[in-house]
């Protein structure tokens, strides 16, 4: 288990950007990014997040191009330095 000391990260803005520039925009800032299949969480490399990148050639090589330009991203936590916490919660289930 690596030891780091937790700290405040904020994701930059990709907002409106194209999904291989946001890619590269993530891995510019150190996040380890990988193709994941279009509508889905399913990953489109052979070993998923073991795949992941921040290698601006490798990136450019899963996203471009016409059938590949539109996959979504996935962020692999652990080289990236990230640590996340997730939480769901159902709104019919909280009374006011």
């Amino acid at each position: 288990m690596r030891e780091t000391p937790l700290m405040a990260v904020s994701m930059p803005d990709a907002s409106g950007m194209a999904n291989l520039t946001a890619a590269m925009l993530y891995a510019s800032s150190g996040i380890h990014v990988f193709p994941v299949k279009v509508g889905s969480k399913i990953p489109a490399t052979s070993h998923g997040q073991d795949d992941a990148s921040a290698d601006a050639a490798q990136i450019m090589n899963w996203w471009n191009g016409p059938r590949s330009a539109n996959r979504n991203i996935g962020i692999a936590c652990e080289p990236s330095g990230l640590f996340v916490v997730d939480i769901d919660i159902k709104l019919s289930l909280i009374h006011i």
